[in-house]
């Protein structure tokens, strides 16, 4: 008996949808635990969810969201592979010894030694090619990453390593992208030895670019990694030392700053709706709403030219549609429903800050975004769904 987990995370199968039932047919030999006659509410108090949600999912009239499986399966103490089927057992392990992912698990085993006779290219011949993943990213185009990543990261860790000075740092800058970027493919796939993988790689490069912003982007993605598990205390803990981390540079109004603490506060509201605590989601929703209102623009952080540089993406769009989100999940409307058409029809404009500079609040034109209400709708999407 197996699960599908499709993008929509449903439980196609009728016979599979009571989550007890398949985690004891999982778990045959687990003797005395928690998954043993376990009641319906009794799963509920130990996830952390509600009695009505755990009896639509197993009755087939409410999609279970991965978040939703990642928070029963813990609560009996079992892997979410086991209600799940994902991400696809025996398929993973081939994957390991060969298929696209076998590359990037190859080139992720170094990132602190130098290789003799590896060529490598100067850094602005590499700069576009990464470039070119971040916007992979943003399009969904995970074949196109896994197809050119693994090479760039070799490279990149080949002149972290032999290169000197501010050369350095932005070569692990460009690795804190690349890692990035993978990690999204991995996640998405359900991969999560992959995701914990590319996440401590992406610690290592954060932590010696010279850039205080691709820690906090990093300890987003970690936060984000804790859905999976349904560690969203551990989520919300990792979010407050980033938001520690850049208060000053916050406070000074710097627009980076702004866009990575508009994140991670965004992030901090869905992690508190996921834990029921309905003030400190919306407390959560308005900073974020303060900090785009400070922000003033739609920044879709893609642009690696510009002052943007490393910026993650945020603006009003992203505050709208995570509020309608964590209402959409309690099941109700959204009071203000947000209309994203006027955003959707008007793309924001080229940057026109100086390369290597970065741009102030006062410069930036507020404006929709396309991307931003793309990409976040879709995630949107995912959140509503838990």
């Amino acid at each position: 008996m197996r699960v599908s987990f499709h993008l929509d995370t449903r439980l196609p199968e009728p016979e599979t949808r009571n989550v007890r039932s398949q985690a004891e047919h999982r778990c045959p030999n687990r003797g005395v635990s928690p998954v043993e006659s376990v009641t319906q509410r009794g799963l509920a108090a130990r996830a952390n969810v509600s009695h009505s949600l755990l009896t639509k999912v197993e009755t087939g009239s409410r999609a279970a969201s991965q978040s939703f499986l990642a928070a029963c399966a813990r609560a009996m103490s079992i892997p979410v592979t086991h209600l799940t089927g994902q991400p696809f057992i025996e398929e993973q392990i081939e994957d390991r010894l060969s298929g696209p992912f076998n590359d990037l698990r190859t080139s992720l085993e170094n990132f602190d030694l130098t290789l003799d006779d590896l060529p490598v290219r100067p850094l602005a011949e590499i700069r576009p090619d990464v470039r070119d993943m971040v916007l992979a990213r943003r399009d969904a185009q995970y074949a196109r990453i896994l197809g050119r990543a693994p090479a760039l990261i070799d490279e990149l860790v080949q002149l972290s390593q032999t290169l000197a000075g501010r050369d350095v740092e932005q070569a692990h800058h460009l690795l804190v992208q690349l890692y990035r970027s993978a990690a999204d493919v991995a996640y998405a796939l359900g991969l999560v030895d992959l995701v914990s993988l590319l996440l401590a790689r992406m610690d290592f490069s954060a932590s010696r670019c010279g850039d205080p912003y691709q820690v906090a982007t990093y300890r987003y993605m970690r936060a984000y990694s804790t859905f999976t598990a349904g560690r969203h205390e551990l989520g919300r803990r990792i979010i407050q030392t980033a938001l520690a981390d850049i208060d000053a540079e916050v406070r000074a109004a710097d627009p980076i700053a702004v866009c990575a603490a508009g994140n991670l506060r965004l992030r901090a509201s869905i992690l508190a709706t996921r834990q029921g605590d309905a003030d400190t989601a919306r407390g959560e929703l308005a900073e974020a709403r303060h900090l785009a209102d400070v922000l003033g623009r739609e920044v879709t952080g893609t642009d690696l030219s510009t002052g943007y540089a490393g910026a993650m993406s945020f603006g009003a769009t992203n505050v709208a549609i995570h509020a309608g989100a964590r209402c959409w999940s309690h099941g109700r409307s959204h009071p203000r429903r947000p209309d994203i058409t006027p955003a959707l029809e008007k793309p924001s404009p080229a940057l026109s800050t100086p390369a290597g500079t970065r741009p102030t609040i006062s410069s930036a034109t507020p404006t929709g975004s396309a991307y931003n209400c793309e990409f976040v709708a879709v995630h949107a999407v995912a959140i509503a769904d838990w």
